[in-house]
């Protein structure tokens, strides 16, 4: 962890909990119930708040050469749980759909038949989820016409202007293309959908870029996925467990098979991008491939967990704080659950079974919870006394 936090800053403020921890177990007559509990809540709160800061830390500094930002995509994406399948609908859009629906072939035909179409015909073969994505809207080729016609009569004023005659004919070129309803883009992409202009993608293990069609990607996949069903069934007659190398051999196929999944609709997000950027297309910077509203949520959990985290050392709507708490770590259970007919995600610490360190932590914030330990220790003690004049029991 890389926070901007002088270490002597850090040493006084463990300092500080302790020395606080210390004076409010003495002002409870040094009742072991009293001290155990305030450490309790003041050691998840420490753990709940600096792993926020380094979350919060990360977004602003953005993705470097030497850090990337914290995104809860990566768990969600290898959950098996069905806290993680509900995040994946509704956070983060699914790249096989994505793929699939971009990939769909309107009839089974080989690359070279393909090659022997007309213009008009290989685009009328592009899936129409990709059509609808590349056709040009009526104002756009209206503007690009006119852009056109405008650059033309610039240039017939200045006939020996070779930079005014360059960019005639490249407003030419984009309102033809863009008049044509994005036929050629189509056809473009349909090429490499039927296999008969293969494009350039990167595979683990693999030197260098390797020529593929979608066809062979998506054998791919299939061949990543049919490995990983197998070894998911043979480790969960062994609770789920089985040695160690299993498991480990285990997550990492399901991480190849994540990345092989999200490289192909990546791709298709690529080559479209490319297509509108040769047309002269402008266009909005794309999202973040399969992700809508992952961003926002990495966010707010980042500002969440740190909350959680300061109000649990402050003391200050203790009750709250936890409840939140355990909501978070109960959701995060439920993502990746230790249940013995799912596989351990990566990376898995030990083999738990049911049981693991989030569910521990969570029953321990209940603990916490039914004691009042914000008014042995924090500012619920000065709420109650200003508000109801209560004093700390």
């Amino acid at each position: 962890m890389h926070l901007p936090i002088p270490l002597p800053v850090l040493y006084a403020g463990l300092g500080g909990v302790l020395l606080a921890l210390i004076v409010a177990t003495a002002q409870n007559r040094w009742q072991w119930r009293v001290f155990f509990l305030l450490a309790l809540r003041l050691a998840i709160g420490w753990h709940f708040l600096f792993e926020g800061l380094h979350k919060v830390h990360s977004l602003s500094v953005g993705d470097t050469d030497t850090s990337k930002p914290f995104t809860s995509a990566n768990y969600f994406n290898a959950g098996d749980g069905p806290g993680a399948e509900m995040a994946r609908k509704w956070f983060i859009a699914d790249p096989e759909k994505t793929y699939t629906e971009r990939l769909l072939k309107k009839r089974e035909i080989t690359p070279d038949e393909f090659r022997k179409l007309n213009a008009a015909q290989q685009a009328d073969l592009c899936p129409d989820a990709v059509a609808r994505l590349l056709s040009v809207p009526d104002d756009a080729a209206a503007k690009a016409q006119s852009d056109a016609e405008a650059a033309k009569a610039a240039a017939d004023q200045k006939p020996d202007d070779v930079p005014l005659a360059a960019k005639a004919a490249e407003a030419k070129g984009k309102a033809d293309w863009q008049r044509s309803g994005g036929e050629k883009m189509k056809a473009k992409f349909a090429a490499w959908v039927y296999g008969a202009e293969p494009r350039d993608a990167k595979f683990k293990d693999v030197t260098g870029d390797t020529p593929v069609t979608p066809e062979q990607w998506l054998d791919y996949i299939a061949l990543l996925q049919k490995e990983y069903d197998t070894r998911v069934q043979r480790t969960s007659a062994d609770l789920g467990v089985g040695n160690g190398l299993e498991v480990k051999r285990t997550a990492a196929i399901k991480t190849d098979l994540n990345a092989a999944r999200t490289g192909l609709a990546k791709a298709t997000d690529e080559l479209l991008a490319e297509l509108k950027k040769d047309a002269g297309i402008t266009a909005e910077p794309p999202a973040p491939p399969w992700h809508s509203d992952i961003k926002r949520l990495d966010t707010a959990v980042a500002w969440g967990v740190t909350a959680i985290g300061a109000g649990l050392l402050l003391g200050l709507f203790t009750r709250l704080w936890c409840v939140a708490g355990v909501g978070f770590l109960v959701m995060t259970y439920l993502s990746s659950p230790p249940w013995p007919w799912l596989p351990p995600p990566p990376p898995s610490e030990g083999s738990p079974l049911f049981i693991n360190k989030n569910l521990i932590e969570a029953v321990a914030l209940l603990v916490v919870m039914a004691h009042p330990t914000g008014r042995w220790l924090g500012l619920d003690a000065l709420i109650d006394y200003v508000l109801f004049g209560r004093k700390k029991s």
